[in-house]
């Protein structure tokens, strides 16, 4: 058993139940382990959206470990350095890329793009990674100003007596 990617492996096939986690009698260095990534797991779990909306979609990326819902927030394991294709992207649309690194336990945010087709592939940058692509929103134009309609229209120039 790869017991640090373990957690994360387990939570992308959506299979996470409190008996692959019992707390065993002795606590050992790899116990330590396993806790460390259960808890790191449930800080990265706090990045997505909408957690609840997600489901497992081994489908969707070529590692056979993916959370997503689909076109929009996608959390991806990946347990071995090599390149992954995450599908079911919205062409046109901005999405953010971060990468997990769970040995060192860090965050290593990437550029904004826009999906050209609806796959994506990246290159890892280490073993264990776990992908996280969010949508971006889309920007929304200005806020009109707020009309009191009490008020009448004026064209402009024009003083109301």
């Amino acid at each position: 058993m790869n017991i640090p990617g373990e957690a994360t492996r387990t939570l992308t096939a959506g299979r996470i139940t409190a008996s692959v986690f019992e707390q065993p009698q002795h606590e050992t260095p790899a116990w330590h382990v396993v806790r460390l990534n259960i808890r790191r797991t449930r800080l990265l779990s706090d990045r997505v959206h909408d957690m609840a909306r997600m489901q497992p979609r081994g489908d969707l990326a070529s590692s056979g470990f993916c959370l997503a819902n689909e076109g929009e927030d996608y959390v991806v394991y990946v347990p071995r350095q090599e390149e992954i294709r995450v599908h079911g992207l919205q062409v046109g649309r901005k999405y953010q890329c971060e990468w997990f690194n769970g040995v060192k336990g860090s965050v290593e945010p990437t550029a904004q793009f826009t999906s050209e087709t609806a796959a994506l592939e990246l290159r890892l940058p280490s073993d264990g990674t776990v992908l996280f692509l969010t949508l971006v929103p889309e920007a929304k134009g200005p806020a009109s100003p707020k009309r009191d309609d009490s008020t009448p229209l004026q064209s402009p120039g024009r003083e109301t007596p």
